[in-house]
């Protein structure tokens, strides 16, 4: 049987957006921003949006060493996720993005997880695309490249707490299409979530006709009874390819609004 905190960490390492994490310090009002809030982890996807390895990032960077013009902002929003944001209160930011291979507007939503004794900063986020704007309903993609291990992993079960306090709904399923696992906002989804993952499964089979090499699938759906349309992405992962995540995240009425303020920064 399949080791579950395997199968946690390698459909978040596999995830189509950035999971990402800091360590937060053990004091929140005095700390040295020179070894505060290092990042802890990057899910692969991060070197394919921005070109940064997650092993290069996560071995003693933080926001001072890679944003020295303003990381004292990045700092105080950190600070305040770790205060005020505790899970599963999520706070959500729309940023403008400037890595080596991408300039482009994040949408980003921060919570503050716990495990064992510690305190972190965790995180998804990904580019604000036509999807998100309402231009797309659906588009699919062939496999990103797989990244290695991390030179410092993650301690045992940290992966599945993560999993289980993500900022954004999830669950994994089998190749049966059975859910295996839901992290805690999914459990908030009621009937929303078994009409996901039908939409899904049936997109699934359907571009497998066409093109059974690709491995993720990102749709826009508006349900009946729901305030807002749903981001929804799925994944294949496993060294089978043989089972799949699902993740669904509200879509902001304002996003064109909030969206246009950061491009303007882009754009200066």
């Amino acid at each position: 049987m399949e080791d579950p905190e395997q199968r946690v960490m390698q459909a978040l390492k596999s995830a189509p957006f950035v999971v990402f994490a800091k360590e937060a310090p053990n004091s929140l009002d005095d700390f040295s921003m020179d070894e505060a809030f290092t990042y802890f982890y990057f899910s692969d996807v991060m070197h394919t949006f921005s070109g940064l390895d997650p092993s290069f990032l996560t071995v003693g960077r933080n926001a001072k060493t890679d944003f020295p013009e303003d990381y004292e902002a990045y700092f105080a929003d950190d600070v305040d996720v770790c205060k005020n944001f505790a899970f599963p209160r999520v706070k959500l930011i729309f940023e403008p993005w400037r890595p080596p291979l991408r300039c482009a507007v994040l949408a980003t939503r921060k919570t503050a997880m716990r495990f064992q004794d510690r305190l972190y900063m965790l995180g998804c986020f990904a580019p604000v695309d036509e999807l998100e704007l309402g231009f797309t309903e659906f588009s699919t993609l062939l496999p990103f490249p797989e990244r290695g291990d991390l030179p410092q992993p993650p301690p045992a079960g940290w992966y599945t707490a993560a999993f289980d306090q993500l900022p954004n709904a999830m669950v994994i399923l089998d190749d049966a299409g059975e859910v295996v696992v839901r992290n805690q906002l999914a459990n908030d989804l009621g009937e929303l979530l078994p009409l996901a993952i039908r939409l899904g499964q049936e997109t699934v089979k359907a571009t497998d006709l066409v093109d059974p090499a690709r491995r993720y699938w990102h749709l826009r759906k508006v349900f009946p009874g729901a305030k807002r349309p749903m981001r929804i992405w799925l994944w294949r992962f496993g060294s089978q390819l043989n089972a799949m995540a699902l993740c669904l995240k509200p879509i902001e009425a304002d996003v064109m609004e909030r969206a246009q303020v950061a491009t303007d920064v882009l754009s200066k």
